[in-house]
């Protein structure tokens, strides 16, 4: 829409600025989007390890033990009702964080009791929205987990709100579980 100067009246060349200025002005506003939508590398790592985990873990104030070699990453929670040991592994392109020594089948009374520690079991997994409660019979261990996929990637928000929820709702089950062992569930 290129016009020339000398054979285009005053009015036109008016008209071919604006639209020059409202194409420049939909091209700036479009940069604006797309640097908004480009992730901070401090806050977001396209392919992940457990060296972007720690990283991530020690920004926000996690005091956590990791060792390249150990392939995985732990950390003691203290909450208002329990105590217990959180882990955290890459298996493949999924970050599984687990709690460890939060319950177990020992604590178990009889037979009524465990029906009813696996009924609350079931109420607890159907009612959480992130995260699942496992029992493992070989080891009578139960764990709180969460599995956070990492395919696309893993931002720093994301993992910061996995682990703290999964302390916050292992904390908060455990009183449930251990009125189920004891036989005063349901």
């Amino acid at each position: 829409m290129l016009l020339c100067g000398g054979c285009a009246s005053h009015r036109l060349v008016a008209l071919e600025n604006q639209v020059l200025h409202d194409q420049v002005a939909e091209q700036h506003r479009r940069l604006l989007v797309m640097q908004d939508t480009v992730p901070n590398p401090e806050d977001f790592v396209r392919r992940p390890g457990l060296e972007d985990v720690h990283r991530f873990l020690d920004r926000a104030g996690f005091r956590h033990a990791w060792s390249p070699d150990q392939g995985r990453i732990t950390f003691d929670y203290a909450g208002r009702n329990t105590t217990f040991h959180v882990q955290l592994r890459v298996l493949d392109d999924v970050l599984f964080i687990g709690t460890g020594a939060w319950f177990g089948l020992h604590e178990v009374v009889g037979t009524e009791a465990m029906v009813s520690l696996l009924a609350t079991v079931a109420t607890a997994n159907y009612e959480l929205l992130l995260g699942k409660i496992q029992l493992d019979p070989s080891s009578g261990e139960i764990i709180l987990s969460v599995e956070v996929p990492m395919r696309d990637g893993l931002g720093y928000d994301t993992l910061v709100f996995a682990v703290e929820r999964l302390c916050q709702s292992a904390d908060a089950r455990h009183p449930d579980l251990v009125r189920a062992a004891a036989g005063r569930g349901l």
